[in-house]
């Protein structure tokens, strides 16, 4: 699986209400130094909502860019309970890792998330 696909299948498993980070996501992947490769699959997420890139947010807590544009970011994340406060959200109360061990393997179970097993793609990301 390509790092692109791989990026947008993990962000499935961040749940409602929480958010992770590009540098966790990028960790996630095996590749801890390519946050910004993370942030570029993300602006090319073909579905912004159903996969749910709004829950990416910066390592400071800031959030970040949003390809619908940054208003409709926050509102998503208020929707969810997520207290945006001047742009940045209190990560030590919110942020979700991935349990890397099972990420990089492909298996997608979360230390600190639903245990919810392996998640298919939808078709359009096949």
């Amino acid at each position: 699986m390509g790092f692109k696909l791989r990026v947008l299948e993990l962000v499935r498993l961040v749940p409602r209400g929480k958010v992770t980070t590009y540098k966790e996501l990028a960790r996630a992947v095996g590749k801890p130094l390519a946050w910004r490769a993370v942030a570029r699959a993300l602006a090319q997420n073909p579905h912004p909502v159903e996969i749910p890139c709004h829950r990416v947010v910066r390592s400071d807590g800031g959030v970040g860019g949003y390809s619908l544009g940054v208003g409709r970011k926050i509102r998503l994340l208020r929707a969810e309970g997520v207290v945006v406060e001047r742009g940045r959200i209190d990560l030590g109360k919110l942020f979700f890792r991935f349990d890397v061990s099972s990420s990089v393997s492909g298996d997608n179970r979360s230390s600190r998330g639903p245990a919810s097993g392996r998640r298919r793609l939808s078709p359009a990301l096949s």
